[in-house]
């Protein structure tokens, strides 16, 4: 089960920490908000996905490059077993 997501200077993130507390969960924003860009990261974490898969012509547009510009990026995902949390 997806317990949690960060995200450091990953696409348009700067830092970012999403806690999964229930069964059921809704991301909701504006559009261009970076909610597409949660899903994106855990696919990324998970299955090391090609750039072009998520939007992106290679892994070096992953990277935040806002004000100030990054080089590197991160993503970490906890996940916890279920029948520990019953």
């Amino acid at each position: 089960m997806l317990q949690r997501v960060e995200l450091f200077h990953f696409k348009n993130h700067t830092q970012t920490v999403v806690d999964f507390n229930s069964s059921f969960n809704v991301i909701v924003g504006r559009n261009g908000s970076g909610k597409s860009a949660i899903l994106d990261a855990i696919e990324w974490c998970l299955f090391h996905s090609k750039g072009k898969e998520l939007r992106a012509s290679s892994h070096k547009d992953l990277v935040n490059k806002f004000k100030p510009p990054h080089e590197v990026m991160a993503v970490q995902i906890t996940l916890a077993d279920k029948k520990k949390l019953s």
